[in-house]
């Protein structure tokens, strides 16, 4: 299949391995074999079954919410709403923290070398959800950012190089900084060098926290979101419904220094290459 043989997807399948071990997401999918034993009265049936558990319906429109209500507010098939069922319980995401640094490899011939740093960093935190725009925004927000400019236009080491600090999307997950970098394999050495050198030491730079800060007060100052998406975050997001997300990450008394920036848990010991 593709995934055995295009590098992309090997370096996909490894990070889902380095992040969440057995329960990564490639290997708990469905194999080949069981995909063609598939019959179409299981996907339909499965399909119906959704009807059978309780649920929450949002919605934004013209229409009298209790014309919406008749519309959206049907029992299951199969009986009354007496029968509905609890939806499952959410497992919450856990990354793997191994003991030591290590690192995860697969020798295969490919135009480029795909490298990713994980580093694991407890769960989410909504107070530094600031802290970790500024972040970004600064390291990697763009082709003027310290990561990009620092590894590939200086010095011309890889293709593609950058960093993200990931906030989990509900409360109870893990957080996750990431590195990536896409080079020649002759070059490999060196990239990996400087981007830890700078994830270590950030560099600080007047002019880019300057455009930093700007880049987020705009966006914080900018239209409201679209009602839809509003819907979507109030029904996926550990904020709760009531909170003001945008005012709430965008005034932050850390915001605009360069040292407060930066995640103050990226030192950890439980680091992996792959």
């Amino acid at each position: 299949t593709k995934q055995k043989i295009d590098a992309r997807a090997i370096n996909g399948a490894l990070g889902g391995f380095a992040q969440r071990g057995a329960d990564s997401d490639f290997l708990r999918q469905p194999t080949n074999e069981t995909l063609k034993a598939f019959r179409a009265d299981d996907l339909l049936a499965a399909a119906r079954d959704l009807w059978s558990y309780a649920r929450k319906v949002q919605y934004v429109g013209t229409r009298p919410i209790d014309d919406v209500a008749k519309l959206v507010d049907l029992p299951p098939l199969a009986g009354g709403f007496e029968s509905l069922k609890p939806a499952p319980a959410r497992a919450a995401v856990r990354f793997v923290v191994p003991a030591k640094p290590r690192i995860l490899f697969v020798d295969k011939k490919a135009a480029q070398a795909q490298v990713t740093l994980l580093y694991p960093d407890g769960k989410f935190d909504r107070l530094a959800v600031p802290v970790h725009r500024m972040y970004n925004e600064y390291m990697n927000g763009s082709m003027g950012a310290v990561v990009f400019q620092e590894i590939r236009e200086s010095r011309a080491l890889a293709y593609d190089a950058g960093t993200v600090y990931r906030d989990a999307s509900w409360k109870d997950d893990d957080n996750m900084f990431m590195g990536i970098l896409g080079t020649q394999a002759d070059k490999t050495l060196d990239a990996i060098d400087v981007l830890m050198r700078i994830v270590k030491e950030m560099p600080a730079a007047e002019v880019r926290m300057t455009n930093a800060k700007r880049t987020i007060d705009a966006t914080g100052h900018g239209p409201a979101a679209a009602a839809r998406t509003t819907l979507i975050h109030c029904a996926a997001s550990p904020f709760s419904a009531d909170h003001e997300i945008r005012n709430h990450r965008c005034h932050h008394p850390a915001r605009g220094d360069p040292d407060a920036a930066r995640p103050a848990r990226l030192r950890r010991s439980g680091r992996q290459t792959h």
